[in-house]
């Protein structure tokens, strides 16, 4: 991709597509990590190609003695859950993982000592990490797999782009290591009612709290120390009311949960809006605790802060209304040595497919959703294309692993 062309965003019939450069010769994004799915499980994607009436080659006539090679065909990987495929690759729960670590399976079509002799010259560079709980690559079929555990998300995410550049990696799968439902939601935190989250943080109905009560619950990514001297003040300041049950601090995974019990649908509100202030605070759930409908939301302050360290964010939300929106020279909204999606915010409405387009050269990218909701797998190849129809509203944060240390990432808010 030269210096002078254009990423363009534009939309054909009810598809919206997203050009994104990318490259050490050009500068700009192609795909990234985007996940989202009905199931909540990770989805594995096989590379998929588009072809124009130009790239179209014309047949000629061959001679009688000319022969044609047959292309490859690219391998497949299983389309089972991520614990099946664990499973089918020979580990076992509670022997090699725990229920709620992370995993990735990561194929590669590369010889299995090539893979191997790859992972264990990198061990040094991961294998002391307390969050590191195993890494083994093992033959499955005609692929060698790559199959690495991790008790953190964050950690799992950075080996998953790690992993990716090893030899032959075409594609991979991602997730939490536990049965059933997993449908995050765009911050990592799983979505479900309030009573599910109090299951899940320890609280038990009629000795925790009551269900004629409301409650309130905040994900926070800062330190517990710090949330637990807020929640201090927090309590100081409403002991007075009669309204208020009680508020607690505890842990889920990496995140610090602030839990709020009230009398009354009103005190709840309020508390919310002081709560939401807390340092860190991404996620928000609320609603009473009769097992009714309630309400789960991701901050402002979670998005902005994803936002913030994307090389060429400029405050610019892209509306994909179906005219072309111009987004610049790949040189000059890079940063050197960074890759982009471009734009790298978009908004559209439910319903509406998005389309990624590789261009900028032969480099490796993904788009993948932050929580494996979805993910295109990762693809190599300039005009390589990847669509995802984007059914519900919300806002949905995405990333190119192969790149996500170089703030590779993307937004897509739909309304």
């Amino acid at each position: 991709m030269d210096g002078d062309e254009r990423g363009v965003s534009r939309s054909t019939n009810s598809t919206r597509r997203t050009f994104l450069a990318s490259g050490t010769i050009a500068m700009a994004a192609i795909a990234g990590c985007l996940s989202n799915s009905d199931e909540g499980d990770q989805e594995t994607v096989e590379p998929t190609q588009t072809a124009t009436a130009t790239e179209t080659p014309k047949q000629t006539e061959k001679s009688d003695d000319s022969t044609e090679t047959p292309a490859k065909e690219t391998p497949k990987i299983p389309e089972e859950s991520i614990i099946e495929q664990f499973n089918a690759l020979g580990f076992e729960a509670g022997a090699d993982y725990e229920s709620g670590q992370y995993g990735v399976i990561l194929y590669s079509t590369s010889e299995y000592s090539t893979v191997k002799t790859e992972i264990d010259d990198l061990r040094g560079n991961f294998s002391g990490y307390d969050s590191h709980k195993m890494t083994v690559v093992k033959e499955h079929e005609e692929l060698a797999a790559i199959a690495t555990v991790w008790s953190a998300k964050d950690t799992a995410n950075t080996a998953k782009g790690y992993f990716a550049e090893v030899d032959g990696v075409f594609d991979m799968v991602a997730g939490p290591l536990t049965d059933g439902d997993t449908d995050d939601d765009n911050s990592g935190i799983p979505t479900a009612t309030i009573t599910e989250h109090l299951d899940t943080l320890g609280f038990t109905a009629g000795e925790d709290y009551k269900p004629k009560q409301y409650g309130v619950i905040v994900y926070s990514d800062s330190p517990v120390d710090e949330i637990e001297a807020e929640a201090e003040g927090f309590r100081g300041d409403v002991e007075r009311y009669d309204s208020h049950v009680k508020t607690t601090v505890t842990q889920r995974n990496e995140w610090t949960a602030v839990v709020s019990f009230w009398t009354t649908a009103e005190a709840a509100d309020i508390a919310e809006g002081f709560l939401v202030g807390f340092p860190g605070v991404s996620v928000v759930v609320t609603g009473p605790l009769d097992g009714s409908e309630s309400t789960q939301r991701e901050t402002d302050t979670g998005v902005e802060a994803f936002l913030s360290d994307i090389p060429n964010y400029d405050d610019d939300i892209v509306s994909l209304d179906g005219e072309p929106v111009l987004t610049g020279d790949a040189t000059e909204i890079g940063v050197d040595g960074t890759f982009v999606f471009e734009p790298p915010a978009v908004r559209i409405e439910a319903g509406t497919t998005v389309e990624w387009e590789w261009v900028g050269g032969e480099v490796p990218h993904s788009v993948t959703h932050v929580d494996e909701a979805f993910d295109s797998g990762v693809l190599v190849g300039d005009g390589k294309t990847w669509s995802y129809t984007f059914e519900n509203p919300g806002v949905y944060k995405y990333c190119c692993t192969p790149h996500q240390s170089q703030n590779q990432k993307g937004v897509v808010f739909v309304e």
